[in-house]
């Protein structure tokens, strides 16, 4: 449920005229659909205008969106690389309350 929640929301924010950019760390596509109804309805006259931006940790600069022409050029895509997803992950071990740690599996590092 956590895609169709994340869309619901980032298209409830858009109508209630909040965010000035939206910006989504995905490893797939389902949040394109709530992009582009974010996109047409940006398009219309006098409508609130919201950067769309969609990060995804991918090594193929591009080509997923390529494939996907209805979908194309709802968001400004940024490709990351390996080096930038492991400068963004927490450290292997973490203290969640006090005396509680989790520990990130060594396939995670």
């Amino acid at each position: 449920m956590s895609d169709v929640n994340l869309a619901l929301h980032i298209y409830r924010d858009y109508l209630e005229g909040e965010p000035d950019v939206i910006f989504v760390l995905s490893g797939d596509c389902d949040i394109l659909p709530a992009l582009k109804m974010v996109r047409d309805k940006s398009s219309a006259p006098n409508a609130k205008k919201v950067m769309r931006i969609i990060c995804l940790p991918t090594e193929e600069d591009g080509l997923l969106f390529s494939r996907l022409p209805f979908h194309y050029q709802v968001a400004r895509t940024v490709k990351l690389g390996a080096s930038d997803l492991r400068l963004s992950q927490f450290d292997k071990r973490l203290e969640t309350s006090p005396g509680n740690f989790v520990e990130c599996p060594d396939t995670w590092l």
